[in-house]
């Protein structure tokens, strides 16, 4: 195996195939989660929405960890309601948890698919099932749009941030409670470390910083790691990368 030369910092734990890719091309990938996550209990979430299972309803995800907290809530009810979400690891999610719904709309980002949205015909009002620290940006799209959001929230979060001793050369984003819970113990790092970000939404969130800033080809973990293994070893042909 190639010695790892590169030293990256990855605000959530990964995955272990993730983690050896990046080895296999000389990336070291320390995982430290900054942020943990709660799904509402199955009985308490079932309350929000159960009445509106029995509806008609156009229900938006923007985290998997909110389909995987609806599919649990739901159990066996499969109610008539048709999809939008975004790209990536909430899209695997909803062909998982919840596949027998229909798919309507999907986009890389919350603002793009809000938009998308606006633009659908006969379209007054959404279901947008997210977390209790979600951004406005979707809300605040649609509803300039004259589009309705009913909001439930499917899972609680919780900074945990950590000192972070070690220089890095980059540094992985999440989401952006992730970089909200890292520079709240930590400062700025060097300006030749660099930020990659799963998603537009969260490079927002890094906006105040000089660091360059790479985001991922789609909200995926998978690829964020793609993005990295490309920045630092620019000869790779990018369209092997998995």
């Amino acid at each position: 195996m190639e010695e790892n030369k590169i030293s990256i910092l990855a605000t959530k734990l990964l995955a272990p195939e993730q983690l050896a890719r990046a080895a296999a091309v000389g990336i070291r990938i320390d995982c430290l989660p900054f942020i943990q996550t709660v799904a509402v209990a199955p009985e308490v979430l079932l309350d929000s929405i159960g009445p509106l299972t029995l509806q008609e309803k156009m229900v938006v995800f923007t985290s998997a960890r909110a389909v995987k907290a609806v599919a649990a809530a739901l159990g066996q009810v499969s109610p008539s309601w048709t999809i939008a979400c975004l790209e990536g690891a909430t899209l695997q999610a909803v062909q998982q948890q919840l596949a027998g719904m229909p798919l309507l709309e999907t986009a890389p980002d919350a603002g793009i698919l809000a938009l998308k949205l606006v633009r659908r015909d006969h379209l007054h009002e959404v279901v947008f099932c997210c977390g209790d620290l979600s951004l406005p940006v979707l809300r605040q799209t649609l509803e300039s749009g004259g589009v309705r959001v009913h909001e439930v929230v499917a899972y609680r979060t919780s900074l945990t941030p950590v000192r972070v001793t070690s220089p890095y050369d980059g540094i992985l984003f999440f989401s952006p409670s992730a970089v909200e819970s890292y520079f709240s113990l930590n400062p700025a790092p060097p300006a030749n470390t660099v930020f990659f970000t799963i998603g537009r939404t969260t490079a927002a969130a890094l906006s105040a910083y000089p660091n360059s800033l790479r985001v991922a080809a789609s909200p995926h973990p998978g690829a964020v790691i793609n993005e990295v293994i490309h920045y630092f070893n620019p000869a790779l042909d990018r369209s092997k990368l998995l």
